[in-house]
């Protein structure tokens, strides 16, 4: 509830990346969208931990990415070559298809 908003949003992201990757393609221009997911930052630290516990059950690894984590997925985004059009969550969430 209350979450509309955001998933209208998410979802033209995810719909605008595969649309581009397809016009794009021909062009040899890659485009993908990236989740991160809950990153360990300064503002997820200054949550109440009922809140953080409850994010974090939702992992199957029941651990969150570092911020240095997913930059260094992000910096090697660019040598995977054959990839485009995708939608990569870099959590352990397993989210309904």
């Amino acid at each position: 509830a209350g979450q509309a908003a955001y998933a209208a949003a998410k979802a033209g992201l995810e719909g605008l990346t595969r649309s581009l990757a397809v016009e794009w393609g021909p062009h040899n221009i890659r485009v993908n969208c990236v989740h991160p997911g809950w990153l360990e930052t300064k503002f997820t630290a200054g949550l109440p931990p009922k809140v953080v516990d409850a994010a974090r059950a939702r992992h199957t690894l029941g651990q969150f990415a570092s911020v240095c984590e997913a930059a260094a997925f992000l910096a090697r985004l660019p040598d995977m070559r054959d990839l485009s059009g995708q939608v990569i969550a870099l959590d352990s969430r397993i989210l309904p298809g």
